[in-house]
């Protein structure tokens, strides 16, 4: 039951997410929320184990993503990294925040590092 409450917070911020979109696009408030279905969402839950190298692997290559939105809870490890200017820069972790690509609504090239004390959770 607790995957399912989490499914349907995560679903219910990505709308809002999206509404936020339209209208700073100047459309409609359920121009791109319209477009989210519940069905087509998805749950992925990565666990990236401490590492003794931590600098000689990556726990995800570097990517972007193809989907209409991504939502990354992280936890307090950190490890989320952006590529912005041709340089990795770390995603601090933060309880009360989104992380947010930028004003083009691009998705930017990100990766996971690891920790080499501590499991990483997202």
């Amino acid at each position: 039951a607790t995957m399912d409450e989490y499914d349907r917070a995560m679903g219910n911020i990505a709308c809002e997410v999206l509404r936020a979109l339209a209208s700073h696009m100047g459309l409609g408030p359920c121009y791109l929320s319209d477009c989210y279905s519940a069905a087509d969402s998805f749950i992925k839950l990565n666990c990236y184990p401490p590492c003794t190298k931590p600098w000689a692997v990556h726990g995800m290559e570097p990517h972007t993503d193809s989907d209409l939105i991504t939502l990354i809870h992280q936890d307090q490890v950190g490890g989320l990294q952006i590529l912005k200017d041709n340089y990795w820069i770390n995603v601090e972790p933060r309880a009360d925040a989104l992380a947010w690509s930028n004003d083009v609504y691009k998705s930017v090239k990100h990766r996971v590092t690891v920790n080499c004390n501590e499991e990483r959770v997202s």
